[in-house]
């Protein structure tokens, strides 16, 4: 059984989670990679745009037995987020911001939507000269 017969509300509880205009039916770009497996099945396409979302949607999808995907950058190459069971995408691409960087400790702390480009280090804003330590507060969901 797919997401859309198990709740006939679907759509509508993805968008109470997410915003309507982050709840898309247009699955097929997610359904194959370039590898030869074939092609998955799912419902919707959702775009969360912060933790608080994600948790929600793994809450809701849990409670009512729908199956998520996970999808980051698009670039799946071993047909491992290619959806088997129907249910929704969780498109992971919103989440996009850089949380916390360390220079001295050369580590930096991103959400799965940050490409290798936007936290290259000339992409990537340089902290107060007082301080190699930056901490970006958690914007509010887009």
């Amino acid at each position: 059984m797919t997401g859309a017969e198990a709740a006939p509300d679907l759509k509508e509880s993805l968008a109470a989670i997410v915003g309507p205009e982050h709840v898309d039916p247009g699955v097929e770009r997610y359904l194959t990679d370039i590898t030869e497996n074939p092609p998955g099945k799912a419902d919707w396409v959702v775009r969360p745009g912060s933790a608080d979302e994600v948790a929600a949607l793994v809450a809701m999808a849990h409670a009512r037995g729908i199956p998520l995907t996970p999808v980051v950058a698009g670039y799946n190459v071993a047909g491992l987020a290619i959806p088997r069971q129907g249910g929704v995408v969780v498109d992971l691409t919103r989440m996009d911001r850089i949380l916390e960087l360390d220079r001295d400790a050369m580590y930096v702390l991103v959400e799965p939507g940050v490409t290798f480009g936007s936290s290259s280090p000339s992409s990537t804003p340089r902290p107060p000269s007082s301080s190699t330590r930056t901490r970006s507060p958690r914007p509010s969901p887009r």
